[in-house]
């Protein structure tokens, strides 16, 4: 998702300029309603060359950290009949930036792409008729204006690797919002492009300009505005608040919360689109089985699945199905083949040829060796990422990818969803091939299988001309569908979450079944039931007094040995104790008390704000004296 950012700014600039005429456009980008950054396109003609450069750079805010992507992208193509000469890409999402380089040769596209300083050369089979932005303009200024009037343009998109087929259609005139709430009759266009979710919206004034653009990438509103040099510039600039977090916004929340999510052995899933005109992805492969389809929806199971006994393959791979080539080979994104990746998968595995084994033990190096987990990288490549140890979930997907290929274990990564907390976000991880079946492993967790929680939604190889189709599915799926979670089997027990009968509150006792936990509300609060947000935790409930608040929250145990390590910068006193028999921590402020439990593989915390007085921590410590994680 994080790469297709770049087609709004390509969407917004289609139709800019003037024809023949050098022209020069800024256009100002927000994402979810904040400034985020500017497009700048400038259209030159030279004899019979018509060159378009666009221009992009912007900053998103993605779980507390900037991103900024800065991409630069060059159209040349004959003034005669529109026909693609050359298309240049350099993209800066990391410490390397991508380069792309396409010349077209009759119906062929020769790629040369250089990453980390590596260049490789690769042909693309685009058939006949790719034109160039400008003479796709053209056509769209020729079109007569009648809502319904429709035309297909092919053209070529560098950063996905391969061709694409707009269909735009003229739609009437409206009146639409532009900068500062001025308010303009313009004409809208829709275009779709072809076999994608993507279907950007531009409207233009009376002399085929463009005014303004909009977009929805992976659930996220984007927009591009006509304004000045001076005026798009100032883009990000100082807000009186933070602009909003794109990870935030693209997260699906589940029908009702799924207890333990990293602990799960089965999970089963009614997913319907959010919009009944939408298809929804194919979602069956080797983890993933479509158990019925319903009108509208699919329920979906998904197992904890490893090798059975006796099935855990050897490496390298022997004669292996000419289909998974793509899977072994080494590209710009997966550098395999590179002396230093080589050299670390041989002294994670030493001599471990047991194919299974040895992808596990290269998650755990995975895992352990990416020290700093940045959201602040775009799409770094294995041999990048190998170098610097630094990156979030996709960065630790190519670069386990890279490891297993290294050694002859095919292997591709996974583009979907994952439960986090209450919630379903963005996730990358990695798939390998043992004895004929694809299984799923995740260097982020380290955990040596992928619980049920992973919804595939796309996979990729990553191969330099491979075109858009592994990113489609999760473009599609966030944002865009609906996740109800039926039945998990967690250490043998079947849960249904949405029973109401997993939550009993009878006087003062609460007990909810699917975490296992109970407590007594202590006199003087009351139970105030927490309207279900998504988010990196699960509110159980809310303790309500007059003045203060006790709240509830279970979230992954694996951020118990973060807590215990932050703690002494978080507190003016912390202590580590027991609670119900299970390991705590205390975090003590003047005006706040926290305990976090490890219990019932669930990290618990309980929080009690503010603290005006001795009666509120009286209480508090009653109501922890009562907690019992015992509850079946």
């Amino acid at each position: 998702m994080k790469r297709l950012l770049l087609l709004l700014a390509l969407a917004a600039l289609a139709f800019a300029g003037e024809p023949e005429v050098l022209s020069d456009e800024w256009q100002l980008m927000r994402i979810l309603g904040a400034d985020s950054g500017y497009v700048h396109g400038r259209c030159v003609k030279r004899g019979d060359i018509v060159e378009t450069v666009i221009e992009t750079n912007l900053v998103m805010r993605r779980m507390g950290s900037e991103l900024k992507v800065a991409a630069t992208e060059t159209c040349e193509e004959r003034v005669s009949d529109g026909s693609l000469v050359r298309m240049r890409s350099v993209q800066e999402m990391s410490e390397y930036a991508t380069e792309m380089d396409v010349r077209f040769e009759g119906t062929k596209a020769i790629l040369s792409k250089k990453v980390a300083g590596e260049v490789r050369v690769t042909e693309k089979e685009c058939g006949a008729g790719l034109l160039g932005l400008r003479r796709i303009d053209d056509l769209t200024r020729g079109m007569e204006r009648k809502p319904g009037t429709t035309i297909e343009a092919k053209t070529f998109m560098p950063d996905l690797g391969g061709p694409i087929t707009l269909v735009i259609t003229m739609g009437g005139e409206e009146e639409v919002e532009l900068l500062d709430g001025k308010k303009e009759r313009l004409q809208r266009v829709e275009t779709e492009l072809k076999g994608t979710p993507l279907k950007p919206i531009t409207w233009l004034d009376a002399s085929g300009r463009v005014r303004k653009t909009s977009i929805q990438v992976a659930g996220l509103p984007m927009e591009c505005y006509a304004t000045t040099e001076e005026r798009a510039k100032r883009a990000p600039g100082p807000a009186p608040t933070p602009p909003p977090d794109v990870f935030d916004q693209t997260l699906l929340a589940p029908r009702h919360p799924i207890p333990f999510p990293r602990k799960l052995d089965r999970a089963t899933y009614r997913i319907r689109a959010k919009d009944p005109k939408d298809a929804i992805p194919d979602l069956a492969d080797d983890r993933q089985v479509v158990e019925k389809r319903e009108e509208g929806a699919v329920l979906l199971r998904i197992d904890r699945k490893v090798p059975p006994e006796g099935r855990t393959g050897t490496r390298p791979i022997e004669a292996p199905p000419p289909e998974l080539a793509p899977c072994l080979a080494a590209n710009s994104m997966v550098q395999s083949d590179a002396p230093e990746i080589v050299a670390k998968a041989r002294e994670a595995l030493g001599d471990e040829r047991d194919a299974w084994k040895a992808a596990q033990k290269l998650e755990r190096w995975v895992h352990d060796n990416i020290t700093t987990k940045s959201m602040d990288i775009g799409f770094a490549s294995a041999l990048e990422v190998c170098r610097n140890r630094e990156g979030d979930c996709t960065e630790h997907a190519v670069l386990l990818c890279a490891l297993c290929r290294a050694v002859g274990i095919p292997s591709r990564v996974a583009m979907g969803v994952i439960c986090i907390g209450n919630a379903f976000g963005g996730h990358a991880w990695t798939e390998v091939w043992i004895d004929g079946t694809w299984y799923a492993l995740d260097g982020t967790l380290g955990h040596g299988s992928a619980d049920p929680t992973h919804i595939t939604l796309g996979r990729m190889s990553l191969e330099d001309n491979a075109g858009p189709e592994g990113f489609l599915g999760l473009l599609q799926g966030l944002g865009g569908l609906e996740i109800d979670p039926v039945e998990v089997v967690l250490n043998g027990r079947t849960l249904r979450p949405g029973d109401p009968d997993n939550v009993r509150i009878e006087g003062a006792r609460y007990e909810n079944r699917l975490w296992g936990i109970g407590f007594t509300r202590p006199e003087g609060f009351e139970f105030d039931p927490p309207e279900a947000k998504p988010g990196m935790s699960t509110r159980l409930m809310d303790l309500e007094a007059k003045g203060c608040e006790i709240e509830i929250d279970v979230t992954d145990a694996s951020l118990w040995d973060q807590v215990r390590a932050s703690g002494g910068r978080k507190y003016e006193s912390t202590e580590e104790t027991t609670l119900d028999g299970r390991p705590a921590f205390r975090g003590t402020n003047r005006d706040r008390r926290r305990v976090f439990v490890l219990a019932n593989e669930g990290l618990f915390l309980f929080e009690l704000e503010p603290v005006t007085g001795d009666a509120e921590v009286e209480a508090f410590e009653k109501f922890l004296a009562s907690v019992d994680f015992d509850v079946k």
